[in-house]
């Protein structure tokens, strides 16, 4: 497995609306024949081969992730900024960011935070809005000369980096870098089968990129890739575990995934020894939730990586999850057909 290209994917910054990057990155690790092409929001779409096919199997993973975009500069020098995507305004002061100008220069800071001595409002979680970015600078004139702006890029200054018992790793925006690698990883694999590998464009921000993609394939069947919570720390406790396996998401705050289809998956895993788990979580959604309600209605759900501290700096996974995860997506696209298809409807 290519780790060090994962690094890279994990580390390249890409708010909402901002994907190009990662589409830049994607395409040149492509190995094969493929046709590319993009919508109209930046969502880029990835055909296996060239060669027409009436049945379409389509396999997205959103490449955007959660950050901040500059809102504002006061006079000292200060930057105050709107979050992109879902923040907890508790787990930003105090972080080191990066900061992306419009012609791709990046600029190291810290969130300011209050000073800890005779802060007598300790348990009070400060307001995004009131939150400010510290670039060690002394004035809006100088943040000027540095070619900053409104509307420029922020996202967290955080290196992936291996942990301490093998197989454990860290990184920023694992939501959902780590599926923009698994579905390279298999686009780049040899199948036997045509199909769609797309990696859509503002996720975070209500699910939007991927409507347009959707419209223009028109899939018989879509398998969205996507990142859940990992219940397994003393905060969340629950079933879902890393290292055990890819997650059968079964339901999320806007989509339900079809029982048919859950049984059909479960078949393949225990046919082929692959580990799989389940997520029931409806506090947050994926990109299935527009999926299967486009065109005349597809049938769809979600596979996901189980991560602890899920929209952070520093996001935790295992490796494992993710094999299983690739391998359990060359089985589908191998062995789904119009005719297994009929029987999942």
């Amino acid at each position: 497995m290519n780790i060090k290209l994962l690094k890279k994917i994990s580390e390249t910054p890409a708010v909402s609306s901002l994907e190009y990057n990662i589409n830049n990155l994607i395409i040149e690790n492509l190995k094969g024949d493929f046709t590319i092409q993009k919508d109209g929001l930046n969502s880029l779409i990835v055909f296996k081969n060239n060669k027409s096919d009436d049945f379409k199997i389509m396999i997205s993973a959103h490449s955007d992730e959660v950050g901040l975009m500059v809102k504002s500069i006061d006079k000292n020098g200060f930057i105050y900024m709107q979050n992109i995507g879902s923040l907890w305004s508790h787990l930003l002061a105090g972080f080191r960011m990066k900061l992306i100008n419009k012609e791709g220069k990046v600029f190291k800071g810290v969130i300011g935070s209050p000073a800890i001595h005779g802060f007598k409002d300790r348990d009070r979680v400060i307001k995004i809005e009131d939150l400010y970015l510290d670039l060690g600078v002394s004035s809006d004139i100088e943040i000027k000369k540095l070619g900053i702006d409104i509307g420029d890029m922020i996202v967290f200054d955080s290196e992936f980096i291996p942990l301490n018992e093998e197989g454990y790793f860290l990184g920023k925006a694992i939501d959902n870098r780590i599926n923009n690698f698994i579905l390279l990883e298999v686009l780049n694999s040899k199948l036997n089968k045509n199909f769609y590998g797309v990696f859509s464009s503002q996720e975070e921000v209500g699910l939007r990129g991927i409507r347009g993609a959707t419209n223009i394939i028109k899939p018989d069947i879509a398998i969205n890739l996507d990142t859940t919570l990992s219940s397994d720390t003393p905060f969340n406790k629950g079933a879902t575990r890393l290292n055990n396996g890819v997650v059968l998401s079964l339901i999320d705050s806007n989509s339900l995934a079809p029982r048919k289809l859950i049984r059909y998956l479960e078949k393949l895993c225990k046919l082929h020894n692959i580990k799989y788990q389940y997520a029931v979580f409806n506090g947050g959604g994926t990109d299935s939730g527009n999926i299967h309600k486009s065109l005349n209605g597809i049938i769809n759900m979600t596979l996901s990586i189980p991560v602890r501290y899920m929209h952070t700096s520093s996001t935790v996974f295992h490796i494992n999850d993710v094999l299983e995860c690739i391998k359990l997506l060359k089985i589908i696209i191998n062995d789904i057909n119009k005719d297994k298809l009929k029987e999942l409807l």
